[in-house]
């Protein structure tokens, strides 16, 4: 990957950005410097910096210790959210590190239905879970029921084994099973 960081704390969180050159990312660094300029957060030397030439690997420890500290000095001013909300306008190669419970709020993720609800009756409990990512036209592809408790589904597998109730006891009394 490179010799600098990925993920960098914001007010409320982390979020995942990359300082690294080449044809994919300089327009990355260079929308991020836009941003932090007009934010008042780019120091001229920021702004007027050679990204054409720029790669993580040949840069010197010096200039990287000073780009993360431009990078992570704006990035602390943020939130997630609004990191990500300018990211996605400017096409900014950015994400949130999210949590579960932010994970959870996620409205794109909502609107794809990407969480059901697993009933455990054992439990007296209904828990969300995330379902499978893919949709599928052909039908459906997800979680069908909770997990099995221990042993419970012992008789299914064994006699999908071939293996009988007579057998069983055997395996038992022998410690196997």
């Amino acid at each position: 990957m490179g010799r600098t960081r990925e993920i960098w704390p914001t007010k409320d969180g982390y979020v995942s950005y990359g300082l690294r050159g080449g044809p994919s990312r300089i327009p990355n660094l260079i929308a991020t410097v836009e941003d932090m300029a007009e934010c008042g957060a780019a120091p001229a030397w920021l702004q007027e910096y050679d990204w054409q030439g720029y790669s993580q690997i040949t840069a010197s420890d010096e200039d990287l210790a000073r780009l993360e500290e431009a990078f992570g000095g704006f990035f602390r001013t943020c939130t997630m959210r609004e990191l990500y909300d300018e990211a996605l306008k400017r096409r900014i190669l950015l994400a949130p590190c999210n949590d579960a419970r932010e994970i959870l709020e996620q409205e794109q993720l909502r609107d794809r239905e990407l969480f059901v609800t697993v009933e455990y009756p054992e439990l007296g409990a209904a828990i969300e879970h995330p379902d499978f990512f893919a949709k599928a036209g052909l039908g459906r592809i997800g979680i069908r029921r909770r997990a099995p408790r221990v042993g419970e589904h012992n008789a299914e597998v064994y006699g999908e084994l071939g293996l009988a109730a007579p057998d069983l006891e055997r395996l038992a009394r022998e410690g196997v099973v």
